[in-house]
């Protein structure tokens, strides 16, 4: 399966950023799901926003990955129905794989948009 690139808009620490400019929300697409490339970019931690606009509550996933935290498992998150929004909390340690790569996955049948954020 070839997943859908998230490309994260980086954050500076201790500066702002213009939020319109900054939303970076793309179609989900439960088929392929999704990755972030974790290596390209300066980051240790990832804000993850998921945003449901199926007529039923569905979940997202972000595997584990394979280094010191990933013992902890896949988060699975649930999202509210009908314009439900949730705003994930990633450590690069949990989710990374070898390549650099984190990996997300959808429940089926689930609609809506994604985008991230990288943390310095």
């Amino acid at each position: 399966m070839a997943r859908d690139k998230l490309t994260p808009i980086q954050l500076t620490r201790n500066a702002g950023i213009d939020a319109k400019a900054a939303t970076v929300l793309t179609a989900i697409n439960v088929t392929n799901g999704a990755y972030i490339d974790a290596s390209a970019l300066d980051m240790d931690r990832v804000i993850l926003h998921v945003k449901n606009t199926e007529g039923s509550t569905n979940t997202v996933t972000v595997k584990a990955g394979a280094f010191s935290r990933a013992s902890l498992g896949d988060l699975v998150v649930t999202v509210a129905a009908t314009s439900g929004e949730q705003m994930l909390h990633l450590e690069t340690a949990r989710f990374k794989k070898a390549d650099g790569t984190i990996d997300i996955d959808f429940e089926s049948g689930m609609t809506g948009l994604i985008g991230c954020y990288a943390l310095p």
